[in-house]
């Protein structure tokens, strides 16, 4: 590699040394160090040969670091490509068993309302289509002879067969999993438990125990409730349900509706704990969100603190009342507590047991300042506005992203 620049000696502070430069720019600073302008320039001619050769180095080992990082360069945009495609392959094979999902959901509802046509048009009872089917499928058919109330307690001692498992004692934590050949498991993802079949099973397990306990709800209601507790994740990953769903009134009066599960279980369990001076027989909410979901996990958390504080003031412990008290408060509203980001459906639904501790449960017990807390936390406005605005975006423009 012939080298077609020149050599100076240029003063740098008090010294002078040498410099290789072409095409206007320096390429080489040589570290030799000179005291007069004549030695520099002496150098040069001595060693002329030597010099050239640490150009030339100097260009070897610049032209390597040019080829590897065009190397590099070239190898993170084949792989980013690379996963491009692939990513793009999984949607499209994702979109087409959605499709084919959606048709089989759409003949076999189509199939069912056949069979409940004639029920249905004599005004036997009034929810949407949709959940009647989940209540036969959950009954074995049985729904519609024998009434929902019977036809669920029967069912107790038989239950129907679920790809989801996982504890119903809400003190102990849950973990997505789904059954599959050989017990092996694996992660469900949030498509699936939110898939409008998985959602209508979860919801008539969760009428279960209002039903068995003559609570004056319907089951319009209760799925109205668990709707919107789990408004964030059906409008994200089930939208055509969603908008199935709150498609038939306003905002305002659909959440009214579901608001009256919040009263009446809140009056229910509240009744309980005058009674027995436990939670033994409360019936516990975070059985309307659908098992591998993280907000489940959380609810279940909060009705783990629910217990725990009624146990101590079944116990008359005061002072464990407010230490329980102030470590839920803590969990709530410290940015790395764990009950810190619930969706605001979530929110909605757990004012319940706010209002119940705050009034019933740890009311004679509690410092001042926590009873403002959960005074505030029990109003609803803020959740309501965020709600109202997941509500209407999903009727009218169906799919939201919420998060």
């Amino acid at each position: 590699m012939k080298n077609r620049g020149v050599f100076q000696v240029l003063k740098k502070g008090d010294i002078y040394k040498i410099f290789y430069i072409e095409k206007g720019e320096t390429l080489v600073e040589y570290p030799n160090e000179f005291a007069f302008y004549e030695e520099g320039t002496k150098y040069i001619k001595d060693h002329k040969e030597e010099l050239d050769k640490v150009v030339t180095d100097t260009k070897e080992e610049e032209r390597k670091r040019i080829e590897k990082e065009e190397e590099e360069r070239k190898a993170k945009e084949a792989a980013e490509r690379a996963k491009k495609e692939e990513k793009e392959k999984k949607k499209q094979e994702k979109k087409v068993k959605k499709e084919k999902n959606k048709e089989e959901r759409k003949k076999k509802r189509e199939e069912t309302r056949e069979k409940i046509k004639d029920v249905w048009s004599n005004g036997w009872v009034k929810f949407t289509s949709g959940f009647l089917v989940a209540a036969m499928l959950l009954t074995g058919g049985h729904f519609l002879g024998k009434g929902i109330s019977k036809a669920i307690k029967d069912n107790k001692s038989n239950k129907p067969t679920s790809s989801q498992t996982g504890s119903t004692n809400p003190t102990e934590s849950t973990e997505p999993t789904i059954s599959i050949k050989n017990d092996v498991e694996t992660t469900i993802t949030y498509e699936e438990i939110y898939n409008t079949e998985s959602f209508e099973k979860m919801v008539a397990e969760f009428a279960k125990p209002y039903v068995d306990n003559k609570v004056s709800l319907t089951t319009e209601d209760l799925l109205k409730f668990a709707s919107i507790v789990n408004i964030d994740r059906l409008v994200e990953e089930n939208p055509e349900f969603a908008k199935e769903l709150f498609g038939t009134q306003t905002a305002e009066e659909y959440l009214n509706d579901a608001a009256k599960t919040i009263g009446m279980t809140q009056a229910y369990n509240r009744n309980m704990w005058k009674k027995n001076k436990n939670t033994d027989n409360f019936i516990w909410i975070s059985k309307a969100i659908p098992e591998g979901d993280s907000q489940k996990e959380k609810m279940v958390e909060l009705e783990g603190y629910v217990i725990k504080i009624a146990k101590a003031a079944a116990d008359k412990n005061e002072e464990e009342v407010n230490k329980l008290t102030y470590k839920l408060i803590e969990s709530l509203t410290l940015t790395e507590g764990s009950l810190n980001a619930l969706d605001d459906g979530v929110e909605f639904g757990a004012q319940l047991y706010f209002a119940l501790i705050n009034n019933s449960i740890a009311g004679n017990y509690l410092k001042q300042e926590y009873r403002d807390y959960f005074e505030t936390r029990s109003s609803s406005e803020q959740n309501a506005s965020n709600i109202f605005t997941v509500y209407n975006k999903c009727i009218n423009n169906g799919k939201v992203r919420t998060k």
